[in-house]
């Protein structure tokens, strides 16, 4: 596909930005990710001109770019595509909106990955809460994030927060948790 044609006709400016995108994912595919994130530049400059700097289908090319990023480990790239993500997605949706929990949800496992832990607290906290104003959501979606965030608060050495938050937990789903204590003299909380 010749990019030099697509560019020259005006016709097809609307829909530059989604054949820019899927072309991005033919690069993606080919592990051309420097060539896949400069298309998606493109794309999203297109897709502001056209639609606007706070059109939500902007948030389509910013995921695009925070799978690269993700994959790369380039966690810094990742956040800051996430934290755009949210602010769309909060002002289309609203803060209890399925997408925008599933947005910082996003936010708070790279934080994690990054080890980046009390941001990652604070966004598994908003995530846990945003679920539980979900209408209709499955009870476990609610209980995973809540694990979730035990996790985190373990692997921040913050045991206290993660045993209250399980006792949370059990008593919402009488689920039963125990203190292990590993090698390392330090504790592990397991289900059993």
């Amino acid at each position: 596909m010749n990019i030099k044609l697509i560019n020259e006709s005006e016709d097809a400016k609307q829909y530059h930005s989604h054949i820019l995108a899927l072309l991005s994912q033919c690069y993606v595919n080919t592990g051309n990710t420097k060539e896949a994130l400069e298309l998606l530049d493109k794309s999203l400059a297109f897709n502001k001109s056209v639609l606007g700097e706070a059109h939500y289908t902007n948030c389509n090319i910013y995921m695009a770019m925070v799978n690269i990023y993700l994959k790369k480990k380039m966690y810094k790239e990742t956040i800051e595509k996430l934290l755009i993500v949210l602010d769309l997605t909060e002002s289309e949706y609203g803060l209890k909106a399925l997408e925008t929990v599933l947005v910082i949800k996003d936010l708070a496992d790279t934080y994690y990955k990054n080890k980046e832990f009390e941001e990652a607290i604070e966004y598994q906290k908003k995530a846990v809460e945003g679920c539980k104003e979900i209408k209709n959501i499955d009870p476990k979606i609610i209980e995973q994030e809540s694990i979730k965030l035990c996790e985190i608060y373990e692997q921040a050495d913050k045991l206290s927060e993660a045993i209250k938050t399980l006792r949370e937990v059990r008593e919402v789903n009488n689920v039963r948790w125990k203190m292990v204590k590993n090698k390392k003299g330090s504790g592990r909380l397991v289900s059993y």
